[in-house]
């Protein structure tokens, strides 16, 4: 994170500070269960750099050692790694999974997973739900006229075509 030691107060509330807003609650909620189980957690999430970027981190931790009265925590050992590469490439996977190499529109898998999910939402609110199909004419002849290079390309074009005019929802 590109923090030297005097940049940390080494306490809970400054580790907690540094981790996103979106991860934090599940995040203190894994620490918490941790401790109450007395069992280590490992999970990823996002904290802040020094420099002000986000970094994936796996992290790791369990309680060392708790007053023996209260049973309240009072140290915690862990480690983070730094797993933006790992999660960089999930990304990737994740992405080629769902889209089309060439178009980058979505796969037929994730279009019907899509779909489904839209079939349940109409039929819930009680919606009515239009499809349209479009055929690209004659495209055949493009691919034996001028070569598979070139109907990619033409492909590409008419994908980015039809991005362009509809909503992102």
């Amino acid at each position: 994170l590109g923090l030297a030691q005097v940049d940390t107060d080494n306490n809970v509330s400054d580790w907690s500070a540094r981790i996103h807003p979106d991860d934090k609650e599940r995040m203190i909620t894994t620490v918490e269960q941790s401790i109450r189980e007395k069992k280590p957690y490992v999970a990823d999430f996002r904290m802040k750099h020094k420099d002000g970027h986000w970094v994936w981190i796996q992290g790791s931790g369990s309680l060392i050692e708790s007053d023996p009265v209260t049973h309240a925590p009072l140290r915690l050992c862990g480690t983070h790694q730094d797993v933006s590469d790992r999660k960089k490439m999930e990304k990737e996977l994740e992405f080629q999974a769902k889209h089309d190499y060439l178009t980058h529109l979505f796969n037929r898998v994730e279009l019907e997973r899509q779909f489904q999910e839209e079939i349940i939402r109409c039929q819930r609110y009680q919606h009515t739900l239009s499809t349209f199909m479009i055929d690209i004419d004659h495209f055949k002849q493009i691919n034996d006229t001028h070569g598979h290079q070139v109907g990619d390309e033409t492909l590409k074009v008419f994908a980015t075509f039809l991005q362009r005019l509809i909503r992102s929802s």
